[in-house]
């Protein structure tokens, strides 16, 4: 059963949130500046504690970027399309119209909905997923940390650049299923929702599935490029198994 939060509750559960993570945490905001007291919070969080941090990078003001920048094990994304706030961790997960924003805090009129994922499992997956989506589909900021925190080959690059790497979550989605835009980064998006216009599936494909959203090498997968599926290289492909069989990734089970 959700907890419905006001104005001040709100603040205070984002702090409890935060303090109280174990394993992951999640900060979905697209305005972000922090007061004195969520600086403090964030920065005494366990080192082997993942964070991961989206936000509109060309709102974001640059002493609080390089305050998030200078977090050992923090993983910033930039979507400038952002609206959602959510902030998660591994038992907890909160939806607001608040963002990170220490005027917001102050004065506006805010609601939240808390989940716990013991008592409503079920939205508390569903809030985890769509975040893990957004993720996945922006750009990271931190290339260096994010291979260092998502070793494995828990990386995916972009099927026309390969320059632009986001999180894989959920594996099984980029190698099994019809290729779509979601395999691209945000700058290759912007292209290709013209040339979808112009050209069939299999030409759009041939041009935009060209890289291994795994490895990030040249596309040599021909039945792949045949058929319009996800873009993964032969070798990729060989090391799959069927996603039935196949465990969800690490700490984002």
């Amino acid at each position: 059963m959700a907890d419905i939060k006001k104005r001040e509750e709100i603040t205070n559960s984002l702090l409890e949130l935060i303090t109280s993570t174990k394993e992951i945490l999640v900060i979905i905001s697209p305005y972000i500046q922090l007061s004195s007291e969520f600086k403090k919070a964030i920065s005494a969080l366990d080192k082997n504690i993942t964070i991961l941090i989206a936000f509109r990078s060309k709102d974001i003001k640059e002493k609080t970027f390089d305050f998030l920048h200078n977090l050992p094990n923090a993983i910033l994304f930039g979507n400038d399309f952002l609206h959602t706030k959510c902030f998660m961790n591994e038992s907890t997960a909160i939806i607001t119209s608040q963002n990170l924003y220490d005027y917001s805090m102050k004065n506006n009129f805010e609601l939240a909905v808390e989940f716990k994922n013991k008592i409503d499992p079920k939205n508390f997956y569903d809030i985890k997923k769509e975040s893990f989506f957004i993720l996945e589909r922006s750009r990271c900021l931190t290339e260096q940390n994010l291979k260092y925190h998502l070793h494995d080959g828990k990386v995916a690059h972009c099927s026309s650049c390969a320059t632009n790497i986001f999180p894989i979550m959920y594996e099984e989605s980029y190698g099994y299923g019809i290729w779509r835009k979601e395999h691209l980064c945000q700058t290759c998006i912007s292209d290709f929702e013209q040339y979808e216009k112009e050209n069939n599936e299999v030409e759009i494909f041939k041009r935009y599935g060209q890289k291994c959203a795994l490895c990030g090498e040249n596309n040599d997968n021909q039945i792949q490029l045949a058929m319009g599926i996800a873009p993964i290289c032969t070798k990729c492909n060989n090391k799959m198994v069927s996603p039935i069989d196949k465990k969800k990734i690490g700490k984002y089970n």
